[in-house]
């Protein structure tokens, strides 16, 4: 499957219209992604969301594809009129959209040459060796690679200086606030998205991992963080606060999930958020629908374990996506609560837009069906030559700075390898 999608991906590249690939659940093939190009404004935000009963019908493989940044303004994106399908389970593809339509007859051509394209790579053509090398891990050092430049938004000195500030902010409220921090990686020539996709999926495989490409701006994400995910008239969200690192053992590993799972700390974190979460889907929910279905269980992935709540609740029948969109933007797993102090605080501290970092980005159906929202986080924000990389963690009074330091460089660290940057050295 890797190498279908790869040459999948490759294919996509040909020509100048934007295009994506995004993984998705489906409720009939599990675990696949959706590939294709798109055009035309972003209007994913007028889809209703809610079970009013009344939907338009449904068109497999159309919807909308859509990228936003944490402080608003423009999204990415656009309609989608035709997709591939790439099922995870068997590696079987197809295409999906609408009859006779050139969009579908134009992907139907692509995935015949990448399956062609794929074949002569499992039989040990030419790009065979290529592949290999790809495959090789990068340097595990400390400093970029030949050519490439990291400049922190903030150093270190700095960075424990607003950490500071912030977990004597929260002493005073009994809040939550999720500082982040920005790097920008330059490097001689542009940044080709697929290859720093790949290298990204190899280290960090992710349930929401996209690439989104309009213009010269690219989207590349490898997040585990459910935002909004609606079925039916059902939406769910998982917000996502606390972190510990995979171990190098199983015996390690499974010692810092249970540290996870038990630190005081991380759960008031998570239930702070939560609480704040389900207060603001109260507005577009059915009343006394919105619950906690999970609080607080630990979910593993390839770099990381992260706590996650799960919270459910019924939309009201005329919801749109926007609506949902706004009740809960920005995230509060993002901000920290007091959302509006958290929010005005921390732009103060950070000094600079975070972008598309932060943000979301997913995709919705024709009808409304299935809408699927993803944090945008582990992810790089590519521009030509320059990759913006942002990392951030939640400070609660009880928090340490030199840890709260090294968990921002643990998230950093799997962006800024793909980019081919190295790791940031962790104290």
């Amino acid at each position: 499957m890797k190498t279908l999608h790869s040459a999948l991906l490759k294919g996509l590249q040909v020509g100048d219209t934007p295009w994506f690939s995004i993984e998705l659940d489906d409720p009939v093939h599990g675990r696949i992604t959706r590939l294709g190009r798109f055009d035309g404004e972003p209007h994913h935000r007028r889809v209703v969301v809610g079970d009013s009963g009344v939907r338009p019908v449904e068109t497999p493989g159309a919807g909308w594809i859509f990228a936003e940044r944490y402080e608003g303004g423009a999204p990415l994106g656009g309609y989608v009129a035709a997709t591939i399908v790439l099922r995870h389970g068997d590696g079987d593809a197809w295409v999906e959209g609408e009859a006779n339509s050139q969009h579908t007859a134009a992907l139907e051509a692509l995935l015949s040459d990448a399956r062609e394209a794929a074949a002569e790579v499992r039989d040990g053509g030419p790009e065979d060796l290529a592949a290999r090398q790809l495959a090789e891990p990068h340097h595990d050092g400390d400093e970029a690679h030949a050519g490439l430049t990291v400049q922190w938004r903030h150093d270190d000195a700095s960075y424990l200086e607003h950490i500071g500030a912030c977990v004597a902010a929260v002493s005073e409220d009994g809040g939550v606030r999720c500082l982040t921090n920005m790097a920008t990686v330059t490097a001689p020539a542009p940044f080709d998205p697929v290859s720093v996709s790949e290298a990204l999926t190899r280290s960090s495989a992710a349930p929401r991992a996209a690439i989104i490409v309009e213009g010269d701006v690219a989207l590349v994400s490898a997040s585990p963080e459910t935002f909004v995910a609606c079925a039916s008239g059902v939406v769910e969200t998982e917000p996502m606060k606390g972190t510990r690192p995979r171990g190098t053992t199983p015996e390690v590993d499974e010692a810092l999930r249970e540290e996870l799972r038990s630190s005081e700390k991380e759960r008031q974190e998570n239930l702070a958020v939560t609480e704040r979460v389900v207060a603001e889907l109260d507005a577009v929910c059915a009343s006394g629908s919105v619950h906690v279905a999970r609080p607080c269980v630990v979910k593993s992935y390839g770099q990381v374990h992260q706590l996650v709540s799960e919270v459910r609740g019924q939309l009201l029948e005329s919801a749109t996506l926007g609506e949902v969109l706004d009740a809960m933007s920005p995230a509060a797993s993002m901000t920290g609560v007091p959302k509006a102090t958290a929010v005005r605080h921390l732009a103060e501290l950070e000094d600079g837009p975070r972008g598309l970092y932060s943000g979301c980005y997913g995709w919705v159906s024709v009808s409304g069906a299935d809408a699927q929202v993803a944090m945008a986080i582990r992810c790089a924000e590519l521009r030509g030559s320059t990759a913006l990389v942002g990392a951030g963690g939640g400070l609660t009074a009880a928090s340490r700075p030199d840890e709260e330091l090294a968990e921002v460089k643990l998230k950093a660290r799997a962006v800024l390898k793909a980019l081919g940057a190295g790791y940031p050295r962790v104290l």
